[in-house]
């Protein structure tokens, strides 16, 4: 990616103009390039200017009659258009200043679009056909999704920051990335974000990159989580159940055989007592105690039987479990009692 998107060529005459045109630019997010910004003391004029260019998407050079007959924008106009054939697509953007008019400028520019910085109202026009050009809003946005999957550390800013866009509605791809970031925060902070991101039914794709999340997570409650969420958002019970058998394939392979026979029969309205049954025989304590979590809160259809209840002894033990491992999942799991997903009702799990 290059430094800057726009590098701006003028004459000094015109800098009053230039340099309020340039300002507004960076207001809309655009990173330009202008010598009064860029350059510093002692700085050689020519290399400065050349790198410039080259780390610059296009090149802006606003001509008036000044500028036109200015030795420095000709040799910067001639290393533009140079770049310009040498990459084989539009490059060089030419705008008029002050007394200037198209017939004014040399043969090859006249044949190109020009922009017209003459007047308010042509500037504010001038202003809104670059940004549509360069597209700043892509650009951020990309930057935003990378710095949300490399975010990394596990303070309290960080996870503030990732539960923002991971929570936030519009742009499935924003939130994935958010997600995908929390994975890489070694913290139960971070887990919870991901159990409150479940409890939204909106963006499948988000809802699939949270559940591969939580098995990632098995060291920071998140097989716990996966278990506690097994019955909440039907649509997605299988493949919360693929995830759990992915995490404890090894240790547990009786949990992993029963729950598949679960998912192969035709037990109709008893399989979600079926699946509980084998979860609560689990000898994974996250397993064993999630499953106890998803029944003390439960997140019910009308299509299926409710398993029976569990004690409060192993409802007791589940909570302590679960305040150990996963800090603030208890209390989230009874802010969504009995609000079960709007999809729930509609979902049967036998398809």
């Amino acid at each position: 990616m290059k430094k800057y998107d726009l590098f701006v060529s003028y004459s000094h005459s015109d800098r009053s103009l230039v340099e309020k045109f340039a300002s507004e630019l960076r207001k809309r997010h655009l990173r330009v390039w202008f010598d009064g910004w860029e350059m510093r003391p002692g700085d050689i004029l020519r290399e400065r200017i050349s790198a410039g260019i080259a780390d610059a998407s296009f090149f802006l050079v606003v001509l008036s009659p000044e500028s036109l007959a200015s030795n420095w924008v000709k040799y910067e106009l001639n290393a533009g258009m140079i770049d310009e054939i040498e990459r084989g697509h539009v490059r060089v953007i030419p705008a008029i200043a002050g007394g200037a008019t198209v017939a004014d400028l040399p043969a090859d520019l006249r044949a190109k679009y020009c922009l017209d910085l003459r007047a308010p109202l042509s500037r504010k026009s001038a202003l809104d056909a670059l940004a549509d050009l360069v597209a700043p809003e892509d650009r951020l946005r990309k930057e935003l999704m990378s710095k949300l999957r490399s975010a990394g550390d596990d303070s309290p800013a960080t996870i503030a920051l990732l539960r923002e866009h991971a929570l936030r509605h519009g742009d499935q791809t924003v939130q994935a990335s958010a997600l995908r970031g929390l994975a890489g925060v070694r913290s139960a902070s971070a887990t919870l974000v991901v159990a409150e991101r479940l409890f939204d039914s909106w963006g499948m794709n988000a809802l699939k990159v949270a559940l591969k999340v939580l098995a990632r997570k098995r060291d920071f409650g998140g097989l716990l989580v996966l278990v506690a969420l097994v019955h909440h958002d039907l649509r997605l019970a299988h493949e919360k159940l693929d995830r759990i058998c992915s995490v404890i394939a090894d240790e547990d392979p009786s949990t992993v055989d029963g729950i598949r026979a679960c998912q192969r029969s035709d037990a109709g309205r008893e399989r979600l007592v079926r699946v509980d049954a084998v979860l609560r025989e689990s000898t994974v304590p996250d397993v064993r105690h999630g499953a106890c979590l998803a029944l003390s809160f439960g997140f019910w259809s009308s299509l299926y039987d409710r398993p029976a209840p569990p004690s409060q002894a192993d409802v007791v033990a589940a909570e302590a479990y679960a305040n150990r491992v996963v800090p603030g999942l208890v209390a989230l799991l009874r802010s969504q009692e009995g609000s079960p997903s709007p999809v729930a009702r509609e979902f049967n799990m036998s398809t």
